[in-house]
């Protein structure tokens, strides 16, 4: 496997907290999870704010409708620059397109932002973590992104599918 995307259908809600549960209970705590108190106070910081960004996420079915859920995209780096990550993001836009659903998804980097609006995502809302270190104050910026699907494209897959 050298690139995949995951996504939630529509009517699916993010895993609630005693699916979470329920999972550490019985195969264990992730090992990133385990060692999160040597991960220094920005990043222990940084995960206690995304409780904001779970309630932004939700507001978009409550807006657009069930919606596809796009939770991660990704190619291995020895693979970028050859399309497969474009290829595999409008495999999801098609999908989205041919149930008539929107797809949204969250990014914490405005280049990756500009990247999905070429695909046609607009952003829903852009959230602004303030994390508090020692001397500093980090803001992470968040965007929740959403593509309303397309109707052209959904005649043209019904007609050829």
């Amino acid at each position: 496997i050298v690139g995949a995307a995951s996504l939630l259908p529509p009517g699916v809600s993010h895993f609630p907290i005693w699916t979470s549960a329920y999972q550490v209970v019985s195969i264990g705590m992730p090992p990133s999870m385990m060692y999160k108190s040597e991960w220094g106070p920005i990043p222990q910081k940084k995960l206690d704010a995304y409780g904001a960004v779970e309630v932004a996420k939700k507001a978009v079915p409550k807006e657009f409708g069930p919606s596809w859920y796009l939770q991660a995209i990704g190619v291995l780096k020895t693979h970028h620059g050859k399309g497969l990550g474009g290829a595999l993001l409008r495999s999801v836009c098609a999908l989205a397109d041919h149930t008539q659903h929107p797809v949204y998804l969250d990014t914490e980097s405005e280049w990756h932002e500009e990247l999905y609006k070429h695909f046609g995502f607009e952003t829903f809302r852009k959230l602004e973590l303030r994390v508090e270190g020692e001397d500093s104050v980090r803001v992470q910026p968040i965007y929740i992104m959403v593509r309303k699907p397309r109707q052209a494209n959904a005649q043209r897959a019904a007609r050829s599918g």
